[in-house]
């Protein structure tokens, strides 16, 4: 099943294992289409994250410095914060049981929208 562009959500940080990945198929020359597929991820990160690292792509030595800043979400973190939000707290309620500020949280729910509500999306928005 194709997925559609509006699947991917944008700034979803880099993770060493998503680098490894993308360098593994890069080097065995897997199409871009393929690589958008497998890392969930759409054409502009795949090309941006390319363009950046340049050589440094195939030096795991340097892959350190490319990861995303911040603390991934963990799915665990998203029920927790679901379930305050259901029961009436806020995002200040909820930044004391994370570990994410109120303007994190915030933006993760804007950007997540209705997905917020369906943990069958999650994949696209959080780690194990």
């Amino acid at each position: 099943m194709k997925k559609e562009e509006k699947d991917y959500k944008t700034h979803k940080g880099w993770t060493i294992e998503e680098i490894a990945t993308l360098s593994e198929l890069k080097a065995n020359g897997v199409r871009i289409v393929e690589i958008v597929e497998r890392l969930n991820r759409n054409n502009s990160s795949i090309f941006k994250k390319i363009r950046d690292m340049g050589a440094d792509l195939y030096d795991s030595d340097t892959w350190k410095n490319y990861v995303s800043q911040g603390s991934p979400w963990k799915k665990t973190e998203l029920r927790l914060v679901k379930e305050i939000m259901k029961n009436g707290g806020g995002f200040k309620e909820a930044a004391l049981r994370v570990s994410h500020s109120p303007g994190s949280i915030q933006t993760k729910i804007f950007n997540m929208g209705k997905d917020f509500f369906d943990e069958n999306t999650w994949d696209k928005y959080a780690i194990d």
